[in-house]
C-alpha cells in the first residue's frame, strides 16, 4: 500500500522570517523601504508631534502588541487566554501512541526470548540486558514516558481551571473593538473560541458579587484612580476589588440579621398556627436562595442544606409556642406558706405538691 504524501511547504523558514519583515515594515501608508530587508535601528526621533487622530488610525504601529499586553496585565479580569483542549488533547494521544509502539516492541522481544531453547534468553536480569535492542527501547521510552506524564498532568490542570467568565471575555473584545487594527485580525481570533478561553488568575465570585458590580451606583462608589501598572484610557475603568469584597461582606451580614429578627418578630404577633408554619417556610426558603447567591465554593449544595437546616431548626422554636404578646406567670399559694410544701410528684402531666402538715 502506498504511503500519503503531502505537499510540500511553499515558503522556507528564511522566506518566511523575510516576509514577516516585510509585513511589519510595509504597512499601509508606512515608508517603503528599498533594497534587501533589514531590521532598523531603534532610535530616539524628535520629528512632528504624532496627533492622537493618526496614532487611531494607525494603531498597528503606534499601540500594537505593547499597548495591548500593557492592558492585559493591568487588572486580572482582562488577562484571558486560549486552554487549547483540542490540540492538547491531541498531543496526548500522539504520546501515547508512541509508548504504545514502544511498549508492543519491548513485549514481543519479551515473548522471542521466553521461546528461546532452555539455557539461553530470557527477561530476568537488567544487566545481563545491557547494550541489548530491549534495553535500548526502554531507555528510549523513559524521556517519552516524561513527556506524556507531563503532558497529562499539565493538560489536567489546564482542563480543571475555571473558564473565562463572560464579562472578562467582553472586556477583551470591546478592547480590540475600540482600538481597530492595533492587533492583527487573525490574532485576535483567540478570543472568539467560545467554550476554550480561561482566566490566567481565577477568582471565583459570588452570584451577589457579579450583582453588586452590576450595579452602577455602587461601581461609581469604588472607582479608584490611575496607577502607574494601570492604562489611562477614557474606554478602561479600575475599580476595587477589595471594596468590592468588603461591600458583598457587609450585604450578607445585614440581610442575614435581616432574616433572623424579621420572622421573629411576625412570629411573636401571630397565634394562628398554620399562619406561623407558613411564615417559617417562607423565611427558610428565602434563606436558602439568597445563602446559595452568596456563596461560591465548589460544595455550596451541603453549604446551604446545613445552614438552612440551622435557621429552620431557630425558627421551629417559636412553633411550640402559642404565640401572642409575651405573657408572665404569676404563680401565688392561697392560705399556707410555702415553708409547709415540699416534696413532688407527676400525675397527668401536673406538678403535684404534698403538704407536710
Amino acid at each position: 500500500m502506498q504511503s500519503p504524501t503531502f505537499p510540500s511547504p511553499v515558503h522556507s523558514a528564511p522566506a518566511l522570517a523575510d516576509q514577516g519583515l516585510n509585513r511589519i515594515w510595509s504597512r499601509p501608508s508606512a515608508l517603503q523601504q528599498t533594497g534587501p530587508t533589514t531590521v532598523p535601528l531603534y532610535h530616539s526621533c524628535s520629528s512632528s508631534v504624532i496627533s492622537d487622530e493618526e496614532k487611531k488610525q494607525k494603531a498597528w504601529k503606534y499601540e500594537g502588541y505593547p499597548e495591548f499586553t500593557q492592558w492585559m496585565a493591568s487588572s486580572n479580569d482582562f488577562l484571558v487566554v486560549r486552554r487549547f483542549s483540542r490540540l492538547g488533547t491531541r498531543a496526548m494521544l500522539l504520546l501515547q501512541d508512541d509508548l504504545t509502539r514502544l511498549e508492543e516492541e519491548i513485549q514481543a522481544m519479551d515473548d522471542y526470548t521466553m521461546n528461546l531453547p532452555s539455557g539461553s534468553g530470557g527477561c530476568g536480569s537488567f544487566r545481563l540486558d545491557e547494550g541489548s535492542p530491549r534495553a535500548a527501547k526502554l531507555r528510549e521510552a523513559i524521556p517519552k514516558l516524561k513527556d506524556y506524564w507531563g503532558c497529562v498532568e499539565a493538560f489536567s490542570s489546564m482542563k480543571s481551571r475555571q473558564g473565562a467568565q463572560d464579562h472578562q471575555v467582553r472586556n477583551v473584545q470591546n478592547w480590540l473593538h475600540n482600538h481597530g487594527n492595533a492587533i492583527d485580525p487573525d490574532e485576535q481570533a483567540f478570543i472568539d473560541h467560545e467554550g476554550d478561553t480561561i482566566a490566567v488568575v481565577s477568582k471565583q465570585k459570588s452570584l451577589l458579587r457579579l450583582l453588586l458590580e452590576r450595579f452602577q451606583p455602587m461601581r461609581s462608589l469604588f472607582r479608584v484612580g490611575g496607577r502607574a501598572d494601570r492604562v489611562d484610557s477614557e474606554c478602561t475603568k479600575y475599580y476595587s476589588d477589595r471594596w468590592f469584597d468588603t461591600a458583598t461582606t457587609a450585604a450578607i451580614i445585614v440581610v442575614g440579621l435581616m432574616m433572623l429578627f424579621a420572622p421573629m418578630w411576625w412570629l411573636n404577633g401571630e397565634t394562628d398556627g398554620y399562619k406561623r408554619l407558613g411564615i417559617i417556610t417562607g423565611f427558610v426558603i428565602l434563606f436558602s436562595v439568597l445563602l446559595f447567591g452568596a456563596t461560591t465554593s465548589s460544595t455550596k449544595g451541603f453549604e446551604v442544606l446545613a445552614a438552612t437546616a440551622a435557621y429552620a431548626a431557630v425558627l421551629a422554636v417559636f412553633l411550640q409556642g402559642g404565640g401572642g404578646p409575651m405573657q408572665t406567670m404569676d404563680y401565688s399559694f392561697v392560705n399556707s406558706s410555702i415553708s409547709n410544701w415540699t416534696g413532688t410528684n407527676w400525675t397527668n402531666g401536673q406538678l403535684l405538691f404534698r403538704n407536710s402538715s
